[in-house]
């Protein structure tokens, strides 16, 4: 039981490493994607059927920091909006969430 919470710990907080590697980029811009990412770890913060107690205590904790610890700024709205790889559909679907 133990080696099954860590992996569902190792597969939870992968998607924060992967943000926190792209949104690290020196080569890239990054200020774009910071929105789609915020969205994607809104989305990894849902609570699942399937979470064990430690999981979902861990999930709803994190998903109650989000807005402090990743507040969404006017300059990440603009920087996805003036993004060519993105359209305005795309960020007005991301915004509303």
């Amino acid at each position: 039981e133990e080696w099954a919470l860590v992996e569902a710990l190792a597969k939870f907080l992968d998607v924060f490493k992967q943000a926190s590697e792209l949104l690290s980029g020196t080569k890239y811009p990054t200020v774009s994607l910071v929105l789609l990412f915020r969205v994607e770890l809104e989305q990894a913060l849902e609570a699942n059927s399937d979470d064990c107690t430690i999981l979902a205590e861990l999930k709803q904790r994190m998903r109650n920091a989000l807005g402090r610890r990743f507040p969404i700024h006017e300059l990440y709205v603009v920087a996805a909006m003036v993004d060519l790889s993105f359209g305005p559909a795309e960020v007005s679907a991301e915004l509303s969430g």
